[in-house]
């Protein structure tokens, strides 16, 4: 019942139920307690899906795209935790696609390298393990391709951050996770082949990712 109380609050705070103006203020800290949460034994069942809905519903008027880069990173690391952990638990309150497509409304406007980061391993991981339709992979596929090929930018003093080739890496493993993406992945390597006539590491993509 504590575990249930405490997570129900942290969810409201996510949802902004009382419409605070200062909701961001905590959030990350939020998040972070959230994510040890669902890891808990006791941890309701049932209650990976309110976590889940209350992260999805940050997309809402931007607000999950204004938060800082280490929220965003601890969010979308949260999301991985229930969809890898808790998958059962969340396919029994809700639906593969409306679970696609609540993460990638989250990822729509994301830039940050680190954050590409874990969005790329968790893309391959539905690709690879879970049981999508045309529907998922074509929205999966449109989240992850338009990044390719993927060059960072911004100061060499954040080590933090992955490679440029790190990333390239883990794209490429997106787009080779499932068949289902080999029909537009032929035509999108010709077309920056026409294009750009480079796919070494060193080519750049058309609008740096932001490292801010």
């Amino acid at each position: 019942m504590v575990v249930k109380y405490l997570t129900d609050y942290l969810c409201d705070r996510l949802n902004n139920t009382n419409s605070l103006p200062s909701f961001r203020a905590g959030l990350h800290e939020v998040a972070s307690c959230l994510s040890v949460i669902v890891t808990w034994e006791h941890f309701p069942p049932g209650e990976a899906i309110s976590v889940a809905s209350a992260i999805f519903s940050l997309s809402r008027e931007t607000r999950f795209k204004d938060l800082k880069p280490a929220a965003r990173q601890t969010l979308y690391l949260l999301v991985e935790t229930l969809l890898r952990s808790r998958g059962e638990a969340l396919l029994k309150a809700s639906t593969i696609p409306e679970l696609v497509r609540g993460l990638v409304t989250l990822a729509e406007f994301e830039k940050t390298p680190a954050c590409l980061e874990v969005l790329f391993n968790l893309y391959t991981y539905l690709s690879k393990d879970w049981d999508l339709e045309a529907e998922e992979f074509q929205a999966l596929w449109g989240s992850f391709s338009r990044y390719w090929p993927v060059t960072v930018g911004g100061s060499r003093e954040q080590v933090s951050k992955p490679t440029s080739e790190e990333l390239r890496d883990l794209l490429l493993q997106c787009i080779l996770s499932n068949d289902s993406y080999a029909k537009n992945a032929i035509p999108m390597c010709l077309e920056k082949l026409d294009t750009t006539q480079d796919l070494s590491a060193t080519t750049k993509v058309r609008t740096q990712l932001n490292l801010s």
